[in-house]
């Protein structure tokens, strides 16, 4: 089957945010390792090159691939004028991280009220909208998804064909574990209620001035109501109940109607419909649609919550989500990301993606920090560097270098399986090749090529590059390679260290 991702929402979008949304997706897709694979082929070897996705004003995209994973997937890109943000399968990893988040912007922006999916299944938010905020400088929350009962009926009705449209996993994806204290209330009594029934509630279990307790008061009078009229009689009577005004349920003519009359007066009709779905033993939701836009919604009801717990909740569900790093947001704990590790490797830590496998995207700014670790890794290429650099000449020829530069790249690309130089670093050096500045730096490349040959050739012991073992696919001399040529391609950090 696969993993689709996808928001299902009414996309209800402010035209004049087209610009602002697409430069918030190219962000994303950015930071999130999204890539083109570029093709260069000369002096008979062809190489792969990696080109970031950006999304500029006007145009759309189409790419495939993740930097951060190492592999491609189905089509996924941007529609400028649609601002339509597409994909197919997108795997588990960290091409489905940055797809999904992407579509989290549709969900933030739309007016209306929708989801981001995961095969149908709603995505939590919590993290993704962690690390928008961190990435924009934004103050997104989720106080949508706190309307527990609107988002709940909406999730049910697009899986209405299920038997069970919506479970106790649900509820926590629609607000995170973490969260729901600052849910509480009436909206999740009911849910639970609906999802797990009401045989918890007895004379011994309930409260009186709760809102268990009115709910279990209100379940005698409609048992009493079955037994005294049949189950036929008493669902039709309930539902014409429903469908009355404040007034006349107030006024309620049948005698053995008016106890469950007066609780309609403070609690929703969803209750009595619940409990009357539970008692009848009929699908709750099913029933529902075709009630809900007819019962009454002039309940009065009481305030079970104190006014200190009901602002406290009022605050939290407005604050914004706490910023997530990059880094922290990629890491990966998938249960079969270090599967059938290799006994080599049996004892190491297992790998997550840091810092220093982001050099590409240093900017001097904390989004890539250097860490005392990565600076002396960083200096001692320096030195490499300057040594070479003592030992060139000012030479126009460029034509044996360009040669020796794709050679090497093409070696690096075999040997170590699927590490790329980036595009425009490599037509970058291709240009200056006469300048000894850059062939230094390519001798350096070489250097790296043969001393991380020892540790980096545990990546032959991959046994799927469909399921990869990430401890083998970011074994230490892979690593070292890509971080050479992601310093080699920051033209910044390449300027901090190297001097050019």
């Amino acid at each position: 089957m696969g993993t689709f991702v996808d928001y299902y929402g009414p996309g209800m979008i402010e035209p004049e945010k087209t610009h602002e949304i697409a430069q918030a997706v190219s962000k994303i897709l950015y930071y999130g390792g999204m890539m083109h694979l570029r093709s260069a082929e000369m002096y008979g070897k062809k190489i792969l090159l990696l080109d970031p996705v950006v999304i500029r004003t006007g145009e759309d995209v189409d790419f495939t691939y993740n930097y951060f994973e190492e592999r491609s997937w189905e089509n996924a890109g941007y529609i400028y004028g649609e601002h339509e943000f597409y994909s197919e399968k997108v795997g588990n990893d960290e091409f489905y991280m940055a797809a999904t988040a992407a579509l989290f912007i549709y969900e933030l922006y739309d007016k209306g009220r929708g989801f981001v999916e995961d095969n149908g299944d709603i995505v939590p938010s919590s993290d993704y909208v962690g690390w928008i905020n961190h990435l924009l400088g934004t103050k997104f929350n989720i106080e949508k998804r706190f309307d527990l009962w609107e988002n709940a009926e909406l999730y049910a009705y697009e899986r209405s064909n299920y038997d069970k449209p919506i479970g106790l996993s649900d509820i926590f994806c629609i607000v995170p574990e973490e969260l729901m204290k600052y849910a509480g209330g009436t909206e999740l009594s009911d849910l639970l209620y609906i999802i797990n029934g009401t045989a918890s509630l007895n004379e011994a279990a309930v409260e009186e001035g709760t809102y268990p307790y009115d709910v279990f008061c209100c379940k005698k009078a409609i048992q009493a109501l079955i037994q005294e009229l049949g189950g036929e009689e008493a669902y039709k009577q309930i539902v014409r109940l429903t469908k009355e005004s404040i007034e006349k349920r107030k006024t309620e003519k049948k005698a053995q109607m008016k106890p469950l009359a007066q609780y309609s007066l403070e609690l929703p009709a969803r209750v009595l419909i619940y409990l009357l779905c539970e008692l009848e033993k009929k699908p709750f939701w099913k029933e529902w649609s075709m009630y809900k836009d007819v019962v009454y919604n002039d309940e009065r009801m009481k305030r079970y919550a104190t006014d200190d717990l009901v602002k406290l909740r009022n605050e939290e569900r407005v604050k914004p989500i706490e910023e997530i790093p990059t880094s922290e947001f990629l890491k990966n704990d998938g249960p079969f990301i270090f599967s059938d590790t290799p006994e080599e490797l049996i004892g190491e830590p297992n790998y997550y993606i840091k810092d220093a496998d982001r050099l590409y995207w240093w900017d001097g700014s904390d989004e890539v920090t250097i860490t005392e670790n990565t600076d002396k890794w960083l200096r001692k290429i320096a030195d490499k560097y300057r040594k070479e650099l003592s030992k060139q000449d000012d030479t126009s020829d460029t034509q044996e270098f360009v040669k020796g530069l794709i050679e090497l790249l093409y070696d690096v690309e075999d040997r170590y399986m699927s590490v790329f130089a980036f595009q425009d670093m490599f037509y970058e050096f291709v240009e200056n090749g006469g300048k000894k500045e850059y062939r230094a730096a390519v001798q350096v490349l070489r250097q790296q090529y043969e001393r991380n040959a020892e540790s980096g050739k545990i990546i032959e012991k991959m046994r799927s590059w469909g399921f990869p073992n990430k401890n083998v696919l970011c074994n230490k001399g892979r690593m070292n390679m890509k971080r050479y040529l992601s310093l080699l391609a920051n033209k910044a950090l390449r300027k901090e260290y190297l001097g050019f």
